[in-house]
Protein backbone atom coordinates (compact mmCIF):
# COMPACT_ATOMS: atom_id res chain seq x y z
CA UNK A 1 0.00 0.00 0.00
CA UNK A 2 1.16 3.74 -1.03
CA UNK A 3 -0.75 6.08 -0.35
CA UNK A 4 -1.18 9.74 -2.40
CA UNK A 5 0.83 12.01 -1.82
CA UNK A 6 -0.54 15.11 0.15
CA UNK A 7 -0.55 19.27 -0.78
CA UNK A 8 -0.35 20.56 2.43
CA UNK A 9 -0.11 23.78 0.94
CA UNK A 10 -3.36 24.19 -1.15
CA UNK A 11 -5.04 22.34 2.12
CA UNK A 12 -4.25 24.72 4.55
CA UNK A 13 -5.14 27.55 2.80
CA UNK A 14 -8.49 25.80 1.98
CA UNK A 15 -8.70 25.43 6.00
CA UNK A 16 -9.36 21.90 5.52
CA UNK A 17 -8.33 19.04 7.74
CA UNK A 18 -9.60 15.60 8.04
CA UNK A 19 -10.00 16.46 12.28
CA UNK A 20 -13.57 16.85 12.91
CA UNK A 21 -14.45 13.98 10.32
CA UNK A 22 -12.05 11.74 12.80
CA UNK A 23 -13.56 12.93 16.21
CA UNK A 24 -16.90 12.26 14.48
CA UNK A 25 -16.30 8.93 13.09
CA UNK A 26 -14.72 7.84 16.54
CA UNK A 27 -17.82 9.21 18.70
CA UNK A 28 -20.11 7.42 15.97
CA UNK A 29 -17.65 3.96 16.42
CA UNK A 30 -18.35 4.08 19.97
CA UNK A 31 -22.28 4.56 19.94
CA UNK A 32 -22.13 1.85 16.82
CA UNK A 33 -23.23 3.86 14.18
CA UNK A 34 -20.95 2.03 12.16
CA UNK A 35 -22.79 3.58 8.26
CA UNK A 36 -22.18 7.23 9.70
CA UNK A 37 -18.50 6.51 11.32
CA UNK A 38 -17.93 5.13 7.80
CA UNK A 39 -19.27 7.81 6.02
CA UNK A 40 -17.02 10.00 8.27
CA UNK A 41 -13.69 7.97 7.98
CA UNK A 42 -14.01 8.22 4.09
CA UNK A 43 -14.85 12.56 3.94
CA UNK A 44 -11.60 12.18 6.12
CA UNK A 45 -9.80 9.76 3.58
CA UNK A 46 -10.95 12.24 1.09
CA UNK A 47 -9.00 15.02 2.36
CA UNK A 48 -6.04 12.94 3.75
CA UNK A 49 -5.18 9.72 1.92
CA UNK A 50 -3.26 8.34 4.32
CA UNK A 51 -5.16 8.94 7.99
CA UNK A 52 -4.26 5.77 9.71
CA UNK A 53 -6.60 6.54 11.83
CA UNK A 54 -9.46 6.60 9.38
CA UNK A 55 -8.00 3.08 8.28
CA UNK A 56 -7.96 2.18 11.70
CA UNK A 57 -11.56 3.10 12.62
CA UNK A 58 -12.72 1.41 9.47
CA UNK A 59 -11.00 -1.76 10.49
CA UNK A 60 -12.37 -2.07 13.67
CA UNK A 61 -15.99 -1.40 12.43
CA UNK A 62 -14.96 -4.80 9.68
CA UNK A 63 -13.47 -6.50 12.86
CA UNK A 64 -16.87 -5.69 15.01
CA UNK A 65 -19.04 -7.05 11.81
CA UNK A 66 -16.95 -9.88 11.17
CA UNK A 67 -15.83 -8.46 7.78
CA UNK A 68 -12.35 -9.80 8.72
CA UNK A 69 -10.71 -9.59 4.90
CA UNK A 70 -11.77 -6.18 4.97
CA UNK A 71 -10.94 -5.44 8.38
CA UNK A 72 -7.01 -6.83 7.90
CA UNK A 73 -6.91 -5.04 4.36
CA UNK A 74 -7.86 -1.77 6.80
CA UNK A 75 -6.01 -2.54 9.74
CA UNK A 76 -2.66 -3.30 7.56
CA UNK A 77 -2.76 0.22 5.87
CA UNK A 78 -3.01 1.95 9.16
CA UNK A 79 -0.05 -0.13 10.12
CA UNK A 80 1.36 0.52 7.16
CA UNK A 81 1.25 4.94 8.12
CA UNK A 82 1.02 4.58 11.79
CA UNK A 83 3.68 1.27 12.24
CA UNK A 84 4.29 2.04 15.84
CA UNK A 85 0.20 2.68 17.87
CA UNK A 86 -0.03 0.34 19.54
CA UNK A 87 -3.83 0.26 19.44
CA UNK A 88 -3.42 -0.60 15.41
CA UNK A 89 -0.88 -3.40 16.49
CA UNK A 90 -3.52 -5.16 18.95
CA UNK A 91 -6.15 -4.67 16.30
CA UNK A 92 -4.17 -6.09 13.46
CA UNK A 93 -2.90 -8.89 15.41
CA UNK A 94 -6.82 -10.14 16.94
CA UNK A 95 -7.56 -9.57 13.05
CA UNK A 96 -5.20 -12.11 12.03
CA UNK A 97 -5.59 -14.59 14.49
CA UNK A 98 -8.97 -15.16 12.33
CA UNK A 99 -6.64 -16.30 9.23
CA UNK A 100 -4.81 -18.63 11.39
CA UNK A 101 -1.44 -16.11 11.75
CA UNK A 102 -0.60 -17.29 15.41
CA UNK A 103 2.91 -16.14 14.61
CA UNK A 104 2.41 -12.98 13.09
CA UNK A 105 -0.03 -12.19 15.71
CA UNK A 106 1.78 -13.62 18.54
CA UNK A 107 5.13 -11.23 17.06
CA UNK A 108 3.07 -8.29 16.84
CA UNK A 109 1.28 -8.61 20.64
CA UNK A 110 5.33 -9.10 21.28
CA UNK A 111 6.08 -6.17 19.73
CA UNK A 112 3.43 -3.78 20.89
CA UNK A 113 4.19 -5.01 24.78
CA UNK A 114 7.86 -4.36 23.68
CA UNK A 115 6.98 -0.76 22.76
CA UNK A 116 4.39 -0.02 25.48
CA UNK A 117 4.52 -2.40 28.40
CA UNK A 118 1.66 -1.26 30.41
CA UNK A 119 -0.41 -1.50 27.41
CA UNK A 120 -3.36 -3.71 29.32
CA UNK A 121 -5.21 -4.73 26.00
CA UNK A 122 -2.00 -6.38 24.57
CA UNK A 123 -1.67 -8.48 27.79
CA UNK A 124 -5.41 -9.94 27.55
CA UNK A 125 -4.99 -10.53 24.09
CA UNK A 126 -2.00 -12.27 24.40
CA UNK A 127 -3.49 -14.34 27.14
CA UNK A 128 -6.14 -15.31 24.94
CA UNK A 129 -3.63 -16.09 22.01
CA UNK A 130 -2.26 -18.58 24.53
CA UNK A 131 -5.25 -20.01 25.56
CA UNK A 132 -6.72 -20.51 22.11
CA UNK A 133 -3.41 -22.21 20.78
CA UNK A 134 -2.79 -24.23 23.29
CA UNK A 135 -1.39 -27.41 21.42
CA UNK A 136 0.19 -25.28 19.19
CA UNK A 137 3.41 -23.28 19.19
CA UNK A 138 4.01 -24.51 23.36
CA UNK A 139 2.05 -27.34 24.39
CA UNK A 140 -1.08 -26.79 27.00
CA UNK A 141 0.73 -26.66 30.07
CA UNK A 142 3.06 -23.94 29.21
CA UNK A 143 0.24 -21.99 27.24
CA UNK A 144 -1.82 -22.15 29.97
CA UNK A 145 0.87 -20.78 32.15
CA UNK A 146 1.67 -18.28 29.67
CA UNK A 147 -1.86 -16.90 29.40
CA UNK A 148 -2.48 -16.70 33.35
CA UNK A 149 1.22 -14.75 33.33
CA UNK A 150 -0.23 -12.36 31.07
CA UNK A 151 -3.94 -12.06 32.84
CA UNK A 152 -2.07 -11.63 35.72
CA UNK A 153 -0.19 -8.93 34.65
CA UNK A 154 -2.93 -7.35 33.03
CA UNK A 155 -4.87 -7.27 35.79
CA UNK A 156 -2.48 -5.56 37.79
CA UNK A 157 -2.45 -2.83 35.64
CA UNK A 158 -5.43 -1.87 36.65
CA UNK A 159 -6.99 -1.80 33.70
CA UNK A 160 -10.42 -0.46 32.87
CA UNK A 161 -11.55 -2.16 29.83
CA UNK A 162 -14.82 -1.40 28.39
CA UNK A 163 -17.47 -3.90 25.75
CA UNK A 164 -15.71 -6.04 23.72
CA UNK A 165 -12.17 -6.16 25.65
CA UNK A 166 -14.33 -6.43 29.22
CA UNK A 167 -16.33 -9.79 27.80
CA UNK A 168 -13.15 -10.95 26.11
CA UNK A 169 -11.14 -10.63 29.71
CA UNK A 170 -13.99 -12.19 31.39
CA UNK A 171 -14.05 -15.16 29.48
CA UNK A 172 -10.10 -15.32 29.50
CA UNK A 173 -10.59 -15.53 33.26
CA UNK A 174 -13.17 -18.15 32.99
CA UNK A 175 -11.51 -20.24 30.97
CA UNK A 176 -8.16 -20.28 33.10
CA UNK A 177 -10.80 -21.18 36.04
CA UNK A 178 -12.01 -24.09 34.39
CA UNK A 179 -9.21 -25.30 32.84
CA UNK A 180 -7.27 -25.61 36.26
CA UNK A 181 -10.61 -27.39 38.14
Amino acid sequence: YSPPEIDWPNLAVKNIFPSPYLARAALLYAFKEDEAAISECRQALRIMPQSAKAYHILGKISLRRKLYAQARENLHAAYVLSPRSPAIMVDLGVTLKYFGETKKTLNLFKETLRLLPDYARAHYQLAALYLEDADGLYGAAAALDKAERELNKASALNAVLAGQDKEQALEITEKIRQIKR
